[in-house]
């Protein structure tokens, strides 16, 4: 059998080449460089993150920062986590539970989390599921846009009828905050209903115009390495998976003229620790379809009712 010589050189070039950290595809985190186009790079980053989250919310457990039924919570969070994570866990889909109340004139539609319980509305919650890779999320309301936005018709067709295919499209609020403040804004616009609560949270998915994306590329034109809190890590790597996805889903603050009827009460309070640059980005596209207003869902809702 013939020996074949592999020159150590060469291959150092070809590694240096591939890993090359001008390139938008490269993050530097954790004493490593990542390549964004390869998945396997892309999964032990995501574990990697995770990890780091653990001991950071360990390092909050042993200063006092935390309670103990925090500690309890936490616990067992990331032991689910690292279930999951070592020992696989099966796939699940997006899940939507609902209350009816007959006498109700408002129908909310929340993703991803519960709105303030008011006993003169009807309910239909949408609960992300799990999937592969999950540091795609959110599948439900980005990759599988289609599957949810068809779903929730479905489901209003048969236990809301009075507000199917935008009748009464002013008595639907659609809720959402946090990681999923983007979705609910473009759920609300592709669906046609008019009213919308977010409470600020990552409102863009877009691997062109999020924030964190942006500063993440102006650091490789100065020759730095953008090396963000763990949250925002995520949100470079989410956007990045996301980028083929149309910027009316994951973008959906910059195409509101598509909805000209959309109204969005956005809460937020100023300066939210770790939220500063996504509170610029509403700024930055601000016009007479958003309300920015401070977090006060009651007061919204009487407002809408008066």
């Amino acid at each position: 059998m013939k020996n074949i010589h592999i020159n150590q050189d060469t291959m150092n070039k070809g590694f240096d080449s591939t890993y090359d950290i001008k390139q938008e595809n490269i993050v530097e985190w954790f004493g490593k460089r990542w390549n964004l186009y390869d998945e396997i790079d892309v999964n032990h980053l995501y574990y990697t993150m995770q990890h780091a989250s653990y001991r950071e919310g360990l390092y909050n457990v042993l200063a006092g920062d935390m309670v103990y039924e925090d500690v309890k919570e936490f616990n067992a969070q990331r032991k689910a986590m690292t279930i999951a994570a070592t020992q696989g866990k099966p796939e699940y889909p997006t899940g939507f539970n609902y209350h009816i109340n007959p006498d109700a004139e408002y129908l909310i539609i929340s993703i991803g989390v519960e709105p303030p319980r008011r006993e003169d509305c009807s309910y239909l919650n949408i609960k992300e599921g799990f999937k592969q890779p999950v540091h795609s999320y959110p599948n439900c309301f980005v990759e599988d846009f289609d599957i949810t936005v068809n779903t929730i018709q479905e489901i209003i067709r048969e236990k809301f009828p009075d507000k199917f295919l935008n009748c009464n499209p002013e008595r639907v609020i659609v809720y959402a905050s946090g990681i999923y403040a983007g979705a609910g804004i473009a759920l609300a616009g592709w669906t046609g209903y008019t009213n919308c609560y977010i409470e600020h949270g990552e409102n863009t998915y877009s691997w062109r115009s999020n924030p964190h994306c942006a500063r993440h590329r102006k650091a490789k034109v100065k020759g730095w390495i953008y090396n963000p809190a763990l949250p925002h890590k995520m949100a470079i790597v989410r956007c990045h998976r996301l980028r083929q996805v149309v910027s009316q889903i994951t973008d959906p603050i910059r195409h509101l003229d598509d909805w000209p009827e959309l109204r969005i009460t956005y809460a937020m309070t100023p300066e939210q620790p770790g939220l500063e640059l996504y509170q610029d980005y509403i700024w930055d596209y601000k016009n007479e379809q958003i309300q920015v207003v401070k977090p006060d869902f009651k007061q919204y809702m009487k407002n809408l009712t008066t």
